[in-house]
């Protein structure tokens, strides 16, 4: 932010008759941290995938403090939760708690899914002849059976 002032006086504490402009840069940096956000709010994983969370913060004046992952601790339940830890499938409320003011903490809900059926590979053959054969194959056995038993079915002669 730059920022342009008029002062009567020099940096070198010299007293001057008319004001002079000039212009400094300024950084405003943020007060201490009131808010916590989890980014996203509410994550959904896999099973098996590492849940790795992502939290911001604010000061009293909405200042945004940027990532302040490293500056919380994380837990479930009151037990201790390390950032990028697996979990079971489920929900789970990770709550966390800002080291240096343990008063300011946020909640997110985390949920674990299961995951879906591996994908069934394409080798590259077409299935439709060899499955036709046997159903053919199929057919004409249940023919077979059919003769068979009405031959069994009937009285011998002789």
């Amino acid at each position: 932010m730059s920022v342009t002032a008029s002062y009567s006086g020099a940096t070198d504490g010299a007293y001057r008759a008319s004001p002079v402009s000039s212009a400094h840069e300024v950084e405003i940096a943020g007060g201490p941290a009131v808010a916590l956000t989890f980014v996203p709010a509410a994550p959904t994983v896999a099973v098996g995938d590492p849940v790795t969370l992502l939290v911001t913060g604010e000061d009293a004046f909405g200042t945004d403090l940027g990532d302040l992952t490293a500056d919380v601790s994380f837990s479930i339940g009151g037990v201790p939760f390390v950032n990028g830890s697996v979990l079971p499938a489920g929900t789970h409320t990770i709550t966390a708690t800002l080291t240096s003011n343990p008063a300011v903490t946020a909640d997110a809900v985390v949920t674990v899914v299961a995951a879906g059926p591996a994908a069934i590979p394409d080798t590259g053959i077409d299935a439709a002849g060899p499955m036709l054969a046997a159903v053919v194959l199929l057919a004409l056995g249940g023919v077979l059976i059919g003769i068979r038993v009405r031959r069994a079915a009937r009285p011998a002669t002789r």
